[in-house]
């Protein structure tokens, strides 16, 4: 007797669930693209992972990740594959955000281009954690709804733990090397994990830029051999001071900034300002040529100002959020308060 052949058929889904698993996905897909773009355009630091002795750096690997997530959850909304996927990608978001905000710090997943903004607040910490929790328990729910049975759920939510210990142990693993590099620095320059100004003998150290540690980057980059010239000839001459601008080419703050510096470096040294140099690096090349890591340098530009042989002012996302400001606008707030007393410009100009 020939055996029927049986059709398996998926049950359509109930009244009213296309419509919340596309509600759903559009709240989704608008954090999803408000996260990539911060990623994209500014992110919040050079997130890196070492493998075989090379760094991988990722951030704007999950930012591009991200927008193919969007366009692939508008068109596959219907599906219950695709929110399979969404309890997956989140679970593991949500366990590298929270071990973040279980040690005190942001993870940085919206960078830093929401500064300033009426969504500021989406950088808080803890924000991006709670987000993914609720994405996570918003497609448990429309599975449950969508058909699969309790033991079903369970085992989705099995899942979800064992991917969010997963996302926890990224986390850590970034987080220890991030330390590494701050621990590395501390060890060359001799200093403790701190604001003090001490040495291990008790004597005072000189201060310079007001809340620069020495373990800064910046303090880092100018006690290299290349830039004991720069040191020097600071020394020598106190009323000249060098503007020294760090910058990542893959940072909109910093390309926008970078023409008016580089106009105004060929400027002054076309005229031979006796008061201002300026002077360009990469953070990349300075990772290359000195080992000061990339991921060191807070965000965007750091604008270092010497002067008398030292730091004088540091400029940067820590130390003066918000505030970069260009050679000509250094020149005329030192002027006005001071800081240089030679008669400028002189009188036969």
């Amino acid at each position: 007797m020939a055996s029927e052949a049986k059709t398996v058929r998926i049950k359509p889904a109930p009244a009213g669930w296309n419509l919340a698993a596309l509600l759903v996905a559009l709240v989704i897909c608008a954090v999803l693209g408000i996260a990539a773009y911060s990623k994209i355009v500014d992110p919040s630091k050079a997130k890196f992972i070492e493998i075989g002795g090379s760094e991988l750096r990722y951030e704007r690997f999950i930012g591009i990740f991200e927008v193919l997530v969007i366009l692939a959850l508008l068109a596959g909304h219907r599906l219950r594959l695709a929110w399979l996927g969404v309890v997956a990608m989140f679970a593991l978001f949500s366990g590298y955000a929270g071990y973040y905000f279980a040690t005190g710090n942001s993870c940085g997943c919206f960078g830093t281009a929401l500064d300033g903004t009426p969504l500021e607040w989406m950088t808080i910490k803890g924000v991006s954690v709670a987000f993914d929790v609720v994405f996570v328990v918003a497609a448990l729910a429309l599975l449950g709804w969508r058909g699969f049975g309790a033991k079903m759920i369970q085992g989705f939510v099995g899942l979800a733990l064992i991917l969010s210990a997963a996302g926890a142990g990224l986390g850590a693993l970034e987080y220890k090397q991030y330390r590494s590099v701050v621990d590395g620095a501390q060890e060359v320059l001799g200093v403790p994990d701190d604001d003090s100004e001490g040495t291990e003998d008790g004597a005072e150290r000189p201060a310079i830029a007001p809340g620069l540690r020495v373990a800064h980057p910046a303090s880092a980059l100018l006690r290299q051999v290349a830039y004991a010239d720069l040191i020097a000839s600071s020394a020598d001459n106190p009323d000249k001071m060098w503007y020294v601008f760090v910058y990542d080419p893959d940072c909109s703050e910093c390309m926008e900034m970078k023409p008016v510096v580089d106009m105004l470096k060929e400027q002054y040294e076309a005229e031979d300002n006796p008061y201002m140099e300026v002077l360009s690096v990469t953070k990349q090349d300075a990772q290359d040529a000195f080992g000061i890591d990339f991921w060191a340098w807070e965000s965007g530009a750091t604008i270092i100002i010497v002067q008398g042989g030292d730091i004088l002012r540091v400029n940067d996302e820590r130390l003066t959020p918000g505030n970069k400001p260009t050679p000509d606008m250094v020149m005329e707030d030192f002027f006005s308060a001071g800081a240089i007393e030679s008669n400028w410009p002189p009188a036969s100009e």
